[in-house]
């Protein structure tokens, strides 16, 4: 875990300096500004962003951001996943259709009748959309991933799925549905 600066301060001792000159090391810097960001407590990761939170109701920053920290380095980062959340369509890239056109119309049908009976449970509609889809593992997550984000990976599913307007999963699902063809 991260120490305070007054913890920092009383571990440090001089005599454990090495004599070798600092390398910079991108890599090893990226992970620990990852790390920090993992740790930081969500007012502070609030602050940090600033005005790339500006599209980001206020009452859901602090869920907004405890569901993007494992995805973001940089304030930027955030921009993307403000997009998934906060507006209508998104450039969907050529590895969705592929997922799109290989589940059919089908999946997504019974996706929107489930968001219909569980617009912001997605437990209840996860199990909906298994049971009545009849698809499963990679084929049922990674389509409704790439359906809802438009990336293959990202934040967890279900608290983006609670997060998410239902006006947005319905618009994302029904676009998703159209490309399937």
């Amino acid at each position: 875990s991260f120490m305070s600066m007054d913890e920092l301060a009383e571990h440090f001792e001089l005599n454990r300096l090495g004599k070798s000159p600092a390398r910079h090391d991108a890599q090893q810097l990226l992970h620990w500004q990852h790390e920090a960001i993992l740790n930081a407590d969500a007012p502070l990761l609030i602050d940090w962003l600033g005005e790339e939170l500006a599209a980001v109701p206020a009452d859901e920053r602090e869920s907004f951001v405890n569901l993007v920290r494992g995805n973001i380095n940089f304030p930027q980062d955030v921009r993307h996943w403000m997009d998934v959340l906060y507006t209508e369509s998104l450039d969907y890239p050529a590895e969705a259709l592929n997922w799109f056109k290989e589940v059919g119309h089908g999946y997504f049908d019974t996706a929107l009748t489930a968001l219909e009976q569980s617009p912001n449970d997605y437990k209840d509609f996860i199990a909906m959309l298994k049971s009545d889809s009849g698809f499963k593992g990679k084929q049922l997550f990674m389509t409704l991933r790439m359906a809802l984000t438009g990336r293959a990976s990202g934040p967890e599913l279900a608290p983006l799925y609670e997060l998410m307007s239902e006006a947005g999963k319905n618009e994302r699902l029904s676009n998703a549905k159209k490309l399937a063809d």
